[in-house]
């Protein structure tokens, strides 16, 4: 099995923005380097983010129409 890719400790940051230049997406890692993908809607409240903790476990989060989390795996 190789080894999982370790991302940059850089801080590193990916802009997703849409047609009118609304963000709308940010993928980026954190001092440690442990990356994080967040959707945004139009208001730039969060609504879905992905994430990966140094362990290797994973986690998803959905955000209300307000950008309150209401749903966790783990």
């Amino acid at each position: 099995m190789s080894k999982p890719y370790k991302f940059p400790t850089t801080g590193d940051v990916f802009l997703l923005k849409d047609n009118e230049g609304s963000l709308r997406g940010v993928f980026h890692t954190d001092e440690e380097g442990n990356p994080a993908f967040r959707l945004l809607d139009s208001d730039g409240n969060a609504k879905v983010e992905l994430t990966i903790t140094p362990d290797g476990a994973g986690s998803i989060v959905l955000y209300d129409k307000d950008g309150k989390p209401y749903f966790q795996v783990p």
